[in-house]
């Protein structure tokens, strides 16, 4: 049997999503926006965005740590060094 077409859901987050990460869980999603230092906190299961984490840079790559509690964040030059983001994400 072949399944159900299904239509994408599209979760407004900022101007422009750049890089996405998932919690552990996979309940959250973290998405950063190029045009302003924030990270967007997504909970996947209704798809809204919970909260809204300003950053130092416009983060344009992360990864998320294994515990979930921080991000790791690079930037576009001239900034050097990587940004260190506390999620609030309790395992």
């Amino acid at each position: 049997p072949t399944a159900a077409p299904h239509t994408p859901r599209v979760i407004a987050v900022g101007g422009n999503p750049e890089c996405l990460a998932l919690s552990p869980d996979g309940r959250y999603a973290y998405v950063s926006d190029a045009d302003r230092p924030a990270v967007s906190v997504v909970f996947i299961e209704s798809g809204a965005v919970v909260d809204k984490i300003s950053t130092q840079h416009e983060i344009s790559n992360f990864v998320i740590g294994s515990s979930g509690a921080r991000l790791y964040g690079t930037s576009s030059p001239p900034v050097t060094g990587v940004d260190v983001i506390d999620t609030g994400f309790m395992p």
